[in-house]
């Protein structure tokens, strides 16, 4: 049975996926599990470990990306990460609504960012998964390790890079949308912190 009949025939609660399938492309697989199954949890397991690759594989959504050679210990380790991360975010309350930032409104349901006209930001979902976290913790700074783990990147194949053009790519459609009370601040030494202007301006008031 194929990739794609295999994951459409049953629930799972993390699927495990090689890019190089043999009758099918992992990435073109994984961007329909994400279109169709948008909570379940991927994680990839494969030998193509470029940069490149991996990069690729987050941004078409997965949980994780885990290159080969690795042991058994990581991988069950990487499995619990992922599936607690979806536990999360499906135990969160639906009634609580979207939350304002700035001249955004951030629907952690529904993942999805719309400004007070209506019209929807389009965010990748590693940016939305940043973004998210940075406003759990607003206004503390937060670590670029705990960033990275939240975006899923695997620490043997990627840098503090993947967080900082994730955060480049939020500042620039801060910028685009004209969304200027929110602020993603660089601390140095530890990671970023989220400033919204218009709230903290409110509680000094």
């Amino acid at each position: 049975m194929s990739a794609r009949l295999e994951i459409s025939a049953r629930e799972f609660d993390v699927v495990l996926m090689d890019v190089n399938l043999p009758d099918d492309d992992g990435f073109e697989v994984l961007r329909e599990v994400r279109a169709n199954y948008p909570s379940t949890p991927v994680i990839m397991v494969t030998s193509r470990s470029s940069e490149i690759d991996t990069v690729l594989g987050l941004e078409l959504g997965a949980d994780d990306y885990v290159a080969k050679p690795f042991s058994l210990p990581e991988l069950r380790a990487r499995v619990r990460t992922v599936l607690r991360r979806a536990n999360e975010r499906s135990g969160q309350q639906e009634s609580s609504g979207p939350i304002r930032l700035g001249r955004w409104l951030v629907d952690l349901t529904r993942r999805e960012i719309t400004q007070d006209d209506g019209s929807m930001i389009r965010v990748t979902r590693g940016e939305f998964d940043l973004l998210s976290a940075l406003l759990k913790y607003r206004g503390a700074p937060v670590s670029r390790d705990f960033l990275l783990d939240v975006v899923s990147a695997n620490s043997a194949d990627t840098s503090d890079r993947t967080v900082d053009t994730l955060v480049s790519r939020i500042r620039s459609k801060l910028r685009e949308h004209a969304n200027d009370t929110l602020i993603i601040e660089t601390v140095r030494g530890i990671g970023y912190r989220l400033i919204d202007v218009t709230r903290s301006q409110e509680k000094g008031a």
